[in-house]
């Protein structure tokens, strides 16, 4: 295991994130704002730490 980490190719990964999914981009920025995640990217913000991605439309929805 200890040469996998090593190989730039393999897909271990040596960072680790908390992901944060959001039902629209206004309340990823909210939580951006709470967590200091400033690192604005194309539909996520990102820092060390986080990673904050939003959805387009309801993530839930109730079942009649």
């Amino acid at each position: 295991m200890n040469s996998m980490k090593n190989d730039i190719y393999s897909t271990y990964c040596t960072t680790h994130h908390k992901l944060v999914i959001c039902e629209k981009p206004s309340v990823a920025k909210q939580f951006s704002h709470a967590l200091n995640v400033s690192g604005s990217k194309d539909g996520y913000i990102e820092n060390d730490e986080y990673i904050i991605t939003w959805a387009v439309g309801h993530l839930i929805t109730l079942a009649e």
